[in-house]
C-alpha cells in the first residue's frame, strides 16, 4: 500500500511540476 501511494505521489508531483513550468514559461514570454 505504501508503494502504490508513493507512485501516485510521484505522478502527481511530476504533473504539478510540469504545469508550473508551463505557467512560468507563459508568464516569461508575456513579460518579454
Amino acid at each position: 500500500m505504501s508503494g502504490s501511494t508513493d507512485v501516485t505521489y510521484i505522478k502527481v508531483a511530476n504533473i504539478a511540476a510540469f504545469f508550473v513550468l508551463r505557467v512560468e514559461a507563459m508568464a516569461s514570454s508575456r513579460l518579454q
